[in-house]
């Protein structure tokens, strides 16, 4: 468990893989360092971490 995270989830892990993570806006620079700080002690490289912002879902207009 890690304060500002409320989920995780692994994809493509068998090519390198990435994590989407699902974290506190407010906690988010934190989080990137505490990734970023051990990803570079295990893996002796740096990685490549993407913020985004959800949107609305797929939506359907049809004109009659």
């Amino acid at each position: 468990n890690q304060d500002g995270v409320f989920g995780a989830q692994l994809s493509g892990a068998g090519m390198g893989g990435c994590a989407m993570i699902l974290v506190d806006k407010k906690k988010r620079d934190t989080i990137k360092n505490l990734i970023n700080d051990n990803y570079v002690k295990y893996f002796k490289k740096k990685c490549s971490i993407s913020f985004c912002q959800p949107v609305n879902g797929l939506s359907i207009y049809s004109s009659i």
